[in-house]
């Protein structure tokens, strides 16, 4: 017989992976406009109800859910939502933590959509009894959710935390569950902040004889759009044309601000249209995956210009569609569309569609205007400053084994230093142009031909370490960084 418990928690689980993971807790009001839940634990239907994280089934008892040392956020999520506004919510748990001697606490945090949370009370700002417990309850009254009240959803979330790092007895109680509602009227359109421009799509494709042009994942590979990814170095590339870029497009074309494993992440997704005349009203419709690791930030730009910053992530793994309207009275020509992030959250882009006047077209990358030219401002030899005079944390420098190590090529150094440095040279972009720095050569050769060989070198053979170029692309009028380490420099001095 006990096992069965733990047979109705399996049963639970299974119920939870299609009831708490597709919507939450549906808010069904009474002819008040009111709603209640409560849970006291007795049953394990919080694994049917919440969304659980770090969570095991042995937190759970009869009567309560409970942590222990050194289990860190066992968190508890629920979700309640409605198609009617939410007036005004309560919420109370009954709950214990013992702090001083177990290093327990337990939290309550609130949001509107299970991304951006607030936290309303803590078990570690109250009393304790004379054995270290907190007893009074976590409570979040009218005043706390005021700021949800706009919403048809709420959000509610319990963590029991333990950070003694120690295996201890329980430390942290929720013995009750407590959160009441009061709705009011439908929500307004003004509440879909998408509504208006989606109807001005509908009508601009109209308008256009139904006619848009879209790059869309789930064409054949060769069949795409032209499109562009941003290196880090700002240069746009085709897909596939470099190894180290590589995004996988198998199901949407991937951009995000982070450092990967292996490969760089592209920046930016840019893609070229051709207005054949000057066009009116032009819209663009942006699909992307949404999910917890989406960018709070995707920027829309028009031929470099902000057009518009949206908040793709969502707790719920779906497709969004946002829509852009783009300035009239375009001059005719090749103009760039471009989608960015301003964070590390991830970016899936699964289609971009254009709507307008006339006929539109995608078009190749235009190349950079000829005329471009570079200005040196400064070019200098950087020597390695000087080893201190006396320091042992130099190896090499003492002249007696009694002292310290003797190695000849580090005593070398002290006398040689300065042929170990670096190159830093400094120009600017005189032209109204863009201009990118592609080849650099060093004494006429590339740069890459002069790397070290530290297979085959001595240990102090000249030669480039690495170096680097910031930025490659440069805007009118803007300055670049070029810098050359070196083992040890090249003979003689001068350098081209």
């Amino acid at each position: 017989m006990r096992s069965l418990p733990w047979i109705i928690v399996a049963l639970l689980l299974g119920a939870a992976s299609v009831h708490a993971s597709n919507q939450g807790i549906p808010i069904t009001p009474d002819e008040a406009g009111q709603f209640e839940y409560a849970d006291d634990f007795t049953t394990p239907r919080l694994f049917r109800d919440a969304f659980l994280n770090n969570f095991s089934t042995d937190c759970w008892q009869t009567g309560s859910i409970t942590n222990t040392g050194p289990n860190r956020n066992r968190t508890v999520t629920y979700r309640f939502y409605a198609d009617r506004v939410i007036v005004q919510a309560t919420v109370e748990v009954q709950q214990q933590a013992n702090g001083r001697n177990l290093g327990g606490r337990n939290l309550l945090y609130l949001s509107g959509n299970g991304l951006d949370w607030t936290l309303v009370a803590t078990s570690a700002e109250q009393e304790a009894d004379r054995n270290g417990w907190q007893r009074e309850p976590l409570t979040a009254g009218p005043q706390q959710t005021t700021e949800f009240a706009v919403s048809t959803e709420l959000w509610v979330r319990i963590v029991l935390d333990n950070f003694c790092g120690l295996q201890t007895n329980t430390s942290n109680v929720v013995s009750h569950l407590q959160i009441g509602f009061e709705l009011g009227k439908q929500p307004g359109a003004a509440s879909d902040p998408q509504a208006a421009r989606r109807a001005a799509w509908g009508q601009l494709r109209q308008q256009a004889d139904w006619r848009n042009i879209a790059l869309d994942c789930y064409d054949p590979v060769g069949r795409r759009a032209p499109h562009y990814y941003e290196d880090s170095d700002g240069w746009l590339q085709p897909p596939g044309a470099n190894p180290h870029l590589g995004p996988h497009e198998t199901e949407g074309f991937p951009v995000r601000r982070a450092d990967l494993s292996g490969k760089r992440s592209p920046l930016s997704l840019a893609t070229f249209v051709k207005l054949p005349g000057s066009a009116g009203s032009l819209m663009a419709r942006i699909s992307v995956r949404c999910s917890k690791e989406s960018s709070r930030k995707m920027n829309v730009l028009w031929d470099g210009k902000l057009l518009d910053t949206f908040d793709v992530a969502s707790y719920f793994d779906t497709d969004g569609a946002f829509f852009v309207q783009i300035p009239g009275n375009q001059r005719p020509g090749i103009h760039e569309l471009r989608l960015a992030g301003t964070d590390s959250g991830a970016m899936l882009v699964r289609e971009i569609s254009l709507a307008g006047p006339g006929q539109l077209a995608w078009v190749e990358k235009p190349a950079l205007p000829a005329g471009g030219k570079l200005r040196v401002l400064s070019a200098y030899y950087m020597p390695d400053v000087a080893p201190p005079l006396a320091s042992q944390a130099v190896e090499g420098r003492h002249k007696t084994q009694e002292v310290g190590l003797i190695i000849t090529g580090m005593q070398r150094l002290y006398k040689e230093h300065s042929d170990f440095g670096a190159m830093r040279v400094i120009v600017r972009n005189n032209s109204d142009v863009p201009v990118r720095i592609s080849d650099l050569q060093l004494n006429g050769k590339p740069v890459e031909d002069s790397y070290v060989d530290f297979v085959a070198s001595d240990w102090d053979g000249p030669g480039v370490v690495w170096y680097r170029i910031r930025p490659r692309l440069l805007a009118p009028h803007q300055c670049a960084e070029i810098y050359i380490r070196f083992r040890h420099r090249p003979a003689g001095d001068q350098a081209t």
